[in-house]
């Protein structure tokens, strides 16, 4: 998932390597988290824009019969997107997205499924940075 939205923001933004911050976020609930709280725990970059992107649940359901075998995938998913220098927020949102599939054989690979739900985030992932995150 890193990698494909890495992709999109590689085409016109730099990153800055985010691992010395990662363990400022872990264990806490950061979509709910205020700006300011935020802004506290990447005080150091030296970036313009944070761009938040948390995969927070993943829950799948099963149902079969004698004929019919089916699977569903949700996902949410959360992305905010931060103007650093000027303090603002310029983006947030959480993503409840789903896909399913189902079959008269008896399997259906669970990971088929998750992954059209990973898909279908990461496209609305990449709509909100296209569309939210200036030049």
């Amino acid at each position: 998932m890193h990698e494909k939205l890495q992709a999109k923001l590689d085409v016109i933004y730099r990153q800055e390597d985010s691992t010395p911050y990662l363990k400022n976020f872990v264990g806490q609930e950061i979509s709910v988290l205020p700006i300011d709280e935020l802004l506290q725990k990447v005080s150091d970059s030296k970036s313009d824009y944070l761009v938040y992107a948390e995969l927070k649940k993943i829950d799948k359901d099963t149902n079969f019969n004698l004929i019919y075998h089916g699977k569903e995938v949700n996902i949410t998913f959360c992305i905010r997107i931060i103007d650093i220098k000027n303090k603002q927020e310029l983006y947030s949102s959480e993503y409840s997205l789903g896909a399913k599939d189902s079959t008269d054989y008896f399997f259906v690979g669970s990971s088929s499924v998750a992954k059209k739900a990973l898909e279908k985030v990461l496209f609305r992932a990449g709509e909100a940075i296209s569309t939210y995150l200036p030049l």
